[in-house]
This record gives C-alpha cells, sequence and structure tokens, in this order.
C-alpha cells in the first residue's frame, strides 16, 4: 500500500507501507477501558466513550433544562 507521501503527525517520519489491522485487534482496543478527563471516571469502555461524554459525564457543559423557555445558563451536568 502506498503511503501517497503522508508522514507521520508527531515525528513527521514518511509512513512506510500500512496494512489494516486484524478485525480481532479492532475489537479489543474498542473494549479497552480509558478514563475520562473530565470528570475522572475511569473503566469506561473505549467504543462507549461517546456515550459517557454525551449523556452521563457530570463535568461536561451542558445547556439548562428550561433553554426551550429561554433559560440561558450553561454549566456542569452535575449541577
Amino acid at each position: 500500500m502506498n503511503n501517497g507521501g503522508r508522514n507521520c503527525p508527531s515525528c513527521r517520519t514518511p509512513l512506510s507501507d500500512l496494512t489494516p489491522a486484524d478485525p480481532s485487534v479492532k475489537s479489543r482496543l474498542r473494549r479497552l477501558p480509558v478514563k475520562c478527563n473530565k470528570c475522572g471516571e475511569t473503566g469506561i469502555r473505549r467504543d462507549n466513550f461517546d456515550h459517557h461524554k454525551q449523556n452521563t459525564c457530570t463535568a461536561m457543559r451542558v445547556p439548562c433544562l428550561a433553554a426551550d423557555l429561554t433559560c440561558q445558563w450553561e454549566g456542569p451536568r452535575r449541577q
């Protein structure tokens, strides 16, 4: 596989021939536990992290539940 002249975004080394990761490796990576840097919760499965951020992270900024009634407050979900 030709890299199309691309370089590593970190060290700028030219990328050589790349092969796609094995599906079983991808599956294992998706199940790895991660930590949320906003609220500090640990053990969140990597494939559930977006759900955590959007629905349960207590430190994410959210609008007031009465925003449809023109309330301008915005703050952490925990408040």
